[in-house]
């Protein structure tokens, strides 16, 4: 038996490469019910070969994430606001994120798992970099925008008690 089997799992950013493949994996766990938060569903032609419940909505939209997060015990936030000026993609992701955070606590979300990219440490010395490394802006929108993003999840996590985790796949 799945650790998964019985939970409600909702995935943003499930269009994008990795949370594609996130969507595919858990739809391999049994027992696992698994929904995508869908911007635009030109794009989720490959969510389709899954019995995925697709949930038309954006970052941006308190009463779609509200729709969404509804029963779910677990959300996998990856998503980014990946249209617009890098201004309009900032903001989209970092508001995003605050509006995720809201939802879930106010839902009763068990666990928020929010995924940011590696880059998030910038042009880190070589070596070992460990997650006691200092985080760095480096000037790229995607990088910059996720960090700032990560700030607003652990603040959620500090200030307010949300249950969340934060990724930095490599």
């Amino acid at each position: 038996m799945s650790a998964l089997s019985g939970k409600r799992i909702l995935v943003t950013g499930a269009t994008g490469f990795i949370g594609g493949r996130l969507v595919e994996v858990l739809h391999e766990q049994p027992g696992a019910e698994v929904r995508a938060l869908v911007h635009q569903f030109k794009n989720a032609s490959l969510l389709a070969r899954y019995p995925v419940q697709m949930i038309a909505g954006s970052l941006q939209d308190a009463d779609s994430l509200d729709r969404a997060m509804q029963g779910c015990d677990i959300v996998f936030h990856l998503a980014f606001g990946s249209r617009g000026s890098n201004a309009e993609m900032r903001a989209d992701t970092v508001e995003g994120a605050r509006l995720v955070c809201e939802t879930a606590r106010r839902v009763g979300v068990k666990r928020l798992v929010y995924t940011s990219p590696f880059s998030v440490y910038g042009d880190a010395a070589p070596g070992d970099l460990t997650e006691q490394a200092p985080h760095r802006l480096s000037g790229d929108i995607y990088a910059d925008s996720k960090l700032a993003a990560e700030d607003v999840v652990r603040a959620s996590m500090q200030q307010r008690g949300l249950p969340a985790v934060i990724l930095q796949p490599t």
